[in-house]
């Protein structure tokens, strides 16, 4: 019998959603040209694409293949682009434009999916039918055949563009048809693919007739990315990514592989951005790149869906997909060690990467860079590096001041902040007067920030001295840059309200600081002027001394006799927990029947049991969300009525409140919390909302929410079904045995030599005494007792392999063929010959589709397991007839096994459960056909 490799169960439940230069080839387009998602008429392509014969459309879909195909032969010759050219006619022709990688779980584990979309293009003149069969795969060095998507996988989908692709929609059909002239689509779906940190290597071969075309879709999707790079910096020593066509999981691997090759030339600084024709990225791949940025550096990769970053580079920044070039402002990370890495323009990305490298940079080739770099680097070098030049260069900066460039004008005003030379400030005062933009806020933004007192006492004679709106413009900047300095002219300004500059003003002073700043905000709470009482407000409820913090209360207290609270207020009595806001919540709680929900959940987090009784009071007459929220808070203030509200809510048409109820009863804890919830298992009629009451009850984790559950599982309703199985996993997942059912899953899965009988002993030794101690801390543990059979059934102890099968069943174990079959065997051999067959016959279907031939195989071994049995029993009736009977049924089951993929025939010519056909001629000939060139399989002789 075969000894398939054991299931290893994921500890946590996951529900699927049911998602050096190159030339530029802007004409190309790749991405758009290719993806339908980035035609606004395109269609969206289905899992049941019907062929066209459309002309126009195959005129399209040749010009788009041409494209591609001339993209990729591009990229694998390495040369620059060459101009499109249309799919030859003749040929039966390829595209894959949509290739997807996702992520999988399911009780058996974490697995990856490969999704590909395939057009076919006929121009010849005859019509194409291309069968199942004549189209394989090799991932990852593996081939694979394509077979019907599993259902734990089928019920996930994934986005792409526009669109959500749904895996049900694409289960193989038995052929596909191509008309003369024109074309068809469809989705290959590769489940059951191991999770590993990298893209796997994908190449589909699909047999026309006497040609077998391979299609490399790793190859295809990185034409797609259209990714350009190029070298900038000093020593070139920053790579620029440019990205022209479209991102896709599966091409997200061709830009690691690109950072790779940078990395090994010694380049650790990397600047990502996409061109102005390229589509967005769809929203994890976004999330990645972002992810990815914040954790450089780290060892671990943050988002296993995708590959890791490499760990050779210093800079990865970004440039925000919505502004690839804006002008850039160097200013925010003056002072600033750590800058951020998602930027809004290409420039400041390119200058914080290269930060650290203008700090080091010689001085002579920092020069060079400013005057002759790279038009992303000039302006970041000045920015960064100015700092760096002695007092000499200062004509030097003064004549970038007056480049033709805006950013190099910027930078070198930014520039002169590193130097107290009276020319140097002399000059910056001249552009902060001037009022041109940006170079009047760069000028003032350099004064301020400036190390030297003289351009600090000319930024205050500037404020005290320019027109209103100028005066506002530096008032702004002292808030970015707080010194002391600057802090009683901020207060002249803040407390003269004449001079029109008091809320830029009050907001400044809140960064700088004065010791009377919480008497300016005191007055600012009886101003008549909105924008300053909110400012006065908001700042002091941010403020933890008690006088900010009495002022703030007692400002909110005023405002809820008349209105409801604001969000900055909700937060100030949530700290405070102030006892006098009660009646007055209360109050607008009557007043407001609008949105109750914020003054609801702040009663529950600050109220007592006199505020408990009013929200009972009031439950009945609350809307299903409002009800939410006061059952959370009626079970944290224990009120009596808690159970009664909930035992009802668990039976309501609203999610919210069937949740709160169902999670609240099982936070609780209390047994009548257990019973009000299986009752509603059978009361609630919506059963999608079943899951929340299934789930409570798995976190009860009694015998009696077991029992209840075990009840459900043999529903009529799939969803209820579901829901229940996904409980009791979640129920034996947290049992203290499990974890030894995974190391010695564990255990059996290290590879062991084939002749190294003692490894392998010792192996099964190990694996056992793991199962016995699951056992003896949770007996109900149904994966428990499967294992210790299997091990049993290994070592030839069909009887007591046999019992754990039965207890394993009996704990209603899920669908497992080995258990199956392998307790028919046990039967069999105790001479249960009519019990062991009618449960092979039985099972048969729920495995039809499953592990490559593996349940007939086995059947086969029951069946000649049967004929063992009549060869030393003789005196049962009608023992020749049904023995011949029995081989001829295990001679079929072994045939279409092998039909079905089963090909380890070495162990076959060895099963000692096929003792009784090993002379058989017709099994002799089932062997001989092992095919010459074929390697033997490795479904069992591993785990033998």
């Amino acid at each position: 019998m075969s000894k398939s490799l054991a299931v290893v169960l994921v500890l946590g439940l996951v529900v699927g959603t049911r998602r050096e230069a190159v030339a530029f080839w802007p004409a190309l387009q790749l991405g758009r040209a290719v993806c339908l998602q980035d035609d606004p008429n395109a269609k969206k392509p289905a899992g049941d694409d019907k062929s066209s014969t459309d002309p126009e459309a195959l005129k399209k879909l040749l010009e788009r293949i041409g494209k591609l195909e001339t993209e990729v032969e591009r990229l694998k010759q390495g040369q620059p682009a060459a101009a499109n050219a249309a799919a030859k006619d003749g040929q039966v022709l390829t595209l894959v434009d949509i290739a997807h990688i996702g992520m999988a779980f399911s009780a058996g584990g974490q697995t990856r999916y490969a999704a590909i979309h395939l057009t076919l293009a006929n121009t010849t003149g005859q019509p194409v039918t291309l069968t199942r069969e004549q189209v394989s795969a090799e991932i990852d060095g593996e081939a694979r055949k394509l077979e019907q998507i599993p259902a734990g996988v089928a019920g996930y989908s994934f986005k792409h563009g526009k669109f959500d692709y749904y895996l049900q929609s694409m289960q193989p059909a038995k052929s596909w048809k191509v008309p003369a002239g024109g074309q068809n689509s469809f989705w290959l779906v590769y489940p059951g693919l191991p999770v590993a940190a990298t893209v796997p290597k994908c190449k589909l071969k699909l047999t026309l007739g006497e040609v077998t075309k391979e299609i490399d879709v790793n190859e295809v999707q990185r034409a797609v990315l259209g990714l350009e790079t190029e070298r900038i910096g000093p020593r070139g020593s920053l790579a620029l990514l440019t990205i022209t066509g479209t991102m896709t999981p599966f091409n997200t691997q061709s830009l690691i592989d690109e950072m790779d090759r940078q990395v090994a030339q010694k380049v650790a600084r990397v600047v990502l951005r996409w061109n102005a024709d390229a589509p967005q990225p769809d929203g994890p791949i976004l999330n990645w790149l972002n992810q990815a940025t914040a954790m450089l550096g780290q060892p671990r990769n943050g988002n296993e869906q995708f590959p890791a970053i490499p760990g050779g580079l210093r800079e990865f920044h970004l440039v925000r997909f919505s502004d690839n070039d804006g002008s850039a402002d160097y200013s925010g990370y003056r002072g600033n060690s750590t800058p951020l890495r998602i930027h809004k323009s290409a420039a400041e990305a390119v200058g914080s990467a290269l930060r650290t490298a203008y700090l080091a940079l010689p001085r002579d080739e920092l020069l060079q860079e400013i005057r002759e770099g790279h038009a992303l680097t000039r302006a970041a070098a000045l920015a960064y590096g100015g700092g760096r030049l002695d007092a000499e260069h200062l004509p030097q900066i003064f004549q970038w001041i007056e480049d033709k460039d805006p950013e190099i004008q910027k930078s070198a005003l930014q520039a002169l902040s590193h130097f107290g030379e009276p020319e140097a400030v002399y000059k910056l005062v001249h552009y902060a007067k001037r009022n041109i933009e940006p170079l009047s806020s760069a000028a003032i933004e350099s004064l301020a920030g400036s190390r030297f007192g003289a351009a600090h006492e000319a930024l205050i004679s500037l404020l005290k001295n320019e027109d209103p709106e100028s005066k506002r413009r530096i008032v702004q900047v002292l808030a970015k840059y707080p010194r002391p300095v600057w802090s009683e002219t901020l207060y002249e300004f803040a407390a003269d309200p004449r001079a029109g500059l008091h809320l830029d003003a009050v907001k400044a002073l809140t960064q700088v600081g004065h010791p009377r700043l919480v008497d300016i905000l005191e007055a600012g709470l009886k101003s008549s002027e909105k924008p300053l009482k909110d400012l006065a407000f908001l700042t002091l409820a941010n403020r933890t001394d008690e006088r900010s913090e009495r002022l703030a209360v007692d400002f909110t207290l005023a405002h809820l006799k008349d209105s409801p609270p604001d969000g900055s207020m909700i937060q100030l009595l949530s700290r405070t927990k102030d006892a006098r806001a009660l009646p007055l919540l209360l109050e607008q709680l009557e007043r407001n029947k609008n949105d109750q929900n914020a003054v609801l959940n702040l009663l529950v987090q600050i109220g007592d049991k006199t505020v408990a009784d009013k929200l009972a009071e009031k439950y009945p007459s609350l809307k299903p969300g409002e009800q939410a929220q006061v059952l959370n808070g009626l079970r944290q203030f224990r009120h009596p009525k808690f159970r009664e509200y909930a035992g009802a809510a668990l039976l309501a048409s609203d999610s919210a409140l069937v949740s709160i109820a169902a999670n609240s009863l099982q936070q609780e804890g209390h047994p009548e919390g257990e019973k009000l919830l299986i009752e509603a298992l059978d009361k609630q009629a919506t059963a999608h909302l079943i899951h929340n009451i299934t789930n409570a009850l798995a976190n009860y984790g009694t015998p009696t929410a077991r029992a209840a559950l075990l009840k459900v599982q043999e529903s009529k309703d799939t969803n209820k079904q579901n829901y229940a199985k996904n409980a009791l996993l979640q129920m034996r997942q947290r049992s203290p045995g499990f974890q030894y059912i995974l190391q010695a899953q564990q255990r059996l899965q290290t590879a062991v030599e084939k002749n190294n009988k003692a490894g392998k002993a010792e192996q099964e030794k190990d694996a056992l005494e793991f199962y016995e101690l699951a056992i003896q801390l949770d007996p109900q543990l149904a994966e428990a007792h499967a294992g210790r059979g299997k091990v049993m059934l290994r070592q030839n102890k069909l009887s007591d392999a046999g019992k754990d099968f039965e207890k394993a069943l009996e704990l209603k174990l899920e669908p497992d063929s080995e258990v199956i079959t392998g307790l028919a065997l046990a039967r069999v051999v105790d001479g249960r010959l009519d019990d062991g067959i009618k449960l092979v016959e039985d099972n048969r279907g729920k495995f039809k589709t499953q592990n490559q031939g593996l349940y007939p195989y086995n059947a086969a071994c029951v069946y000649s397991r049967a004929c063992e049995y009549l060869d030393e029993h003789k005196d049962v009736p009608d023992r020749d007839t049904k023995r011949e009977g029995y081989r001829k049924k295990s001679l079929a089951d072994l045939s279409l096994s092998i039909k079905e993929g089963f090909d380890d025939f070495d162990w076959m010519a060895e099963d000692p459960d096929l003792a009784p056909l090993r002379e058989d001629a017709e099994f002799k000939k089932l062997l001989a056909s092992k095919p010459a060139d074929k390697p033997t399989g490795d479904k069992s002789k591993d785990n033998e």
